[in-house]
């Protein structure tokens, strides 16, 4: 049994990188790099007469597994309609079209229609289409180390959308799936949504709810009464440390002059410090900008802003 890196490589000079000598139809591999191509070819000892030719060569792809930390700000993945991120999957119930699958798009947000981002919010960023009411969508991340705690783990990205689109939803489900190509094992676990379509926002959510033991982590997008074309980047996964940051920031009540402000706890906290602004803030400068209009810290909830 011999394994060999390409078809390309396939030649009777070639080394391969596995060679074995074995008397059964089975043949077990170990230590093979994750997410990889690998192009196996079979030939029969014959003993004094020699060897048999060549099987076919059968090709076969390792599981791309993620561990944590996982940061992608999709700037080294493929673009364009018709292509996924490495090692993700990405799917529509309602059509093959590609254009409707999630792919990683190049749309400059940092010059078009007066967007405002941040040096670190630039293109490329992962699109998720649902025009025509065609839905839902789904981009599935890889396979999450099974030494990984799901639990133990919080997500953070910035969200964006198409402004000029009318009756478009601004959501995002992020949810765990035990089978990537199947939406029926999509569990949700948060919903992230965006209210300013011009300024990217940040979302975070926290795994610590999820009681299943699937290891995909999902995005599905799409519902049966509005349209959508979002978009997501700089994507990171890692391990709560201390305590959860807060998650699903939201107005309620707003008026000409008032509004109530509501999250949900990251923990068991009970105090908060609530910071307002007049324009986007970014988490490097959150803590170094001195001009907010509210720094207050609260022992209960909602906020409830007025003047």
């Amino acid at each position: 049994v011999h394994i060999i890196p390409s078809v390309l490589y396939f030649s009777t000079a070639s080394i391969p990188l596995f060679e074995a000598e074995v008397d059964t139809s089975v043949c077990l591999l170990s230590n093979l790099a994750s997410g990889t191509d690998y192009y196996v070819y079979v030939v029969a000892n014959c003993g004094d007469e020699g060897y048999s030719d060549y099987s076919t060569i059968c090709k076969f792809t390792t599981l791309h597994v993620i561990g944590v930390p996982y940061y992608n700000d999709f700037s080294k993945e493929p673009i364009g309609s018709g292509t996924k991120p490495n090692g993700w999957e990405a799917y529509n119930e309602a059509t093959s079209s590609a254009m409707y699958i999630p792919y990683v798009n190049n749309k400059d947000w940092s010059v078009a229609d007066g967007y405002v981002l941040s040096s670190d919010i630039q293109k490329p960023s992962l699109y998720f289409n649902t025009l025509n009411r065609l839905f839902p969508v789904y981009a599935v991340m890889p396979y999450l180390a099974d030494s990984v705690d799901i639990r133990e783990l919080f997500l953070s990205c910035y969200l964006h959308y198409n402004a000029t689109l009318t009756n478009t939803i601004r959501d995002i489900d992020v949810g765990v799936m035990s089978d990537p190509e199947n939406p029926k094992t999509f569990v949700p676990v948060a919903t992230m949504h965006i209210e300013n379509p011009k300024v990217p926002q940040p979302c975070y959510v926290s795994f610590a709810g999820y009681a299943g033991s699937g290891r995909y982590i999902a995005f599905r997008c799409g519902n049966a009464t509005s349209t959508a074309q979002l978009y997501l980047d700089n994507l990171m996964i890692d391990y709560v440390t201390g305590w959860a940051k807060v998650t699903n920031v939201d107005i309620e009540s707003l008026t000409n002059n008032s509004a109530d402000i509501t999250w949900v706890n990251g923990s068991s906290e009970k105090q908060w410090n609530v910071k307002v602004f007049e324009r986007q803030v970014f988490d490097a400068e959150i803590d170094t900008i001195t001009e907010c209009l509210l720094n207050k810290t609260i022992d209960s909830k909602p906020l409830k802003l007025s003047g």
